[in-house]
Order: C-alpha cells, then sequence, then structure tokens
C-alpha cells in the first residue's frame, strides 16, 4: 500500500500548509483509506474555521489514532500528488470493473455497462470494442471535468 497519502498530509502540516490540497487539485476522495480521507477533511474544516491556518502534526495526531506521520518529507506536494491520484485513479479502474459506479454506496447494484455484463452479451472482437468504447466514454468524462476544472480556475 502506498504511504503517498500519509507523506502528503505529513509534509502539509510540516509547512503548515492547508491550501496544498487545493493547489494540487486533491479531495479526500482521491486517498485511500477512510482515516486519510477523514484526516483532509479534519484539516480543510480547521483551515476554513481559522481563516487559512493549518493544524499541527500533534493536533492531528490527537484527533485520529490512525495518523502516520512522516517528519520532513523530501518529495515535492506535486509528486505525491501524481501518486495518490494515479492509485486513485486504479482503484476506480477496478471499481469500474466490478460494476460499481457510485464509491459512497457500498449496497449499490452493478450498473447497466460493466465488463460483466459486456462479457455476457458479447464475445470476441464485438467484446474489445464494446469494452473500448465504455473506456473511451470515461476518457472522453475526465477529459471533459480537466478542461472545466481549468476553466473555473482560471476564472476563480
Amino acid at each position: 500500500m502506498s504511504t503517498a497519502g500519509m507523506r502528503f498530509i505529513s509534509k502539509a502540516l510540516d509547512v503548515s500548509d492547508a491550501s496544498a490540497f487545493k493547489r494540487c487539485r486533491l479531495k479526500p476522495d482521491h486517498f485511500g483509506t477512510r482515516d486519510e480521507r477523514e484526516i483532509v477533511q479534519y484539516i480543510e474544516e480547521y483551515s476554513r474555521r481559522h481563516a487559512g491556518a493549518c493544524p499541527t502534526p500533534e493536533e492531528v495526531a490527537a484527533e485520529f489514532e490512525a495518523f502516520e506521520y512522516y517528519p520532513e518529507v523530501p518529495a515535492s506536494f506535486e509528486t505525491m500528488a501524481r501518486e495518490i491520484k494515479e492509485d486513485w485513479a486504479q482503484r476506480e479502474l477496478v471499481r469500474f470493473l466490478r460494476g460499481k459506479i457510485d464509491p459512497q454506496d457500498p449496497d449499490e447494484t452493478p450498473a447497466d455497462t460493466t465488463i460483466k455484463r459486456l462479457f455476457e452479451e458479447k464475445d470476441g472482437i464485438e467484446l474489445i470494442k464494446a469494452a473500448r468504447s465504455v473506456l473511451e466514454h470515461i476518457e472522453q468524462e475526465a477529459d471533459l471535468n480537466k478542461r472545466l476544472g481549468r476553466t473555473l480556475r482560471d476564472m476563480s
């Protein structure tokens, strides 16, 4: 399991930079464990309540037993953010291949367009074309979200 999430959090706390999450476009959902997501939410809420200030590693450790502190992380925020997002993308692909759409809903029934359904309805080259079509659709949605995010960031 990657330690990039806790290392990113530790570095943000070390340099007292709560805005690192926003600057690197990281959301709590990007982080791999529930503990990391809760810590990120805590830091973001703390920053909102305290005019942009960041909690100390000691404050976070007092709130979260699962917090693993990594002092003086040498990696850049951008490098760790890229690793976190790559891990997130892999988890999302696996979740999709299992037929899940909403990561927040553990009881969700499989979606209409899943790999399982494609295997049941198609075979051979038709299966490959159908899977490719689904993946291209996901890529287009991600590209649109990326462009939209840039446009909104440019406006602010």
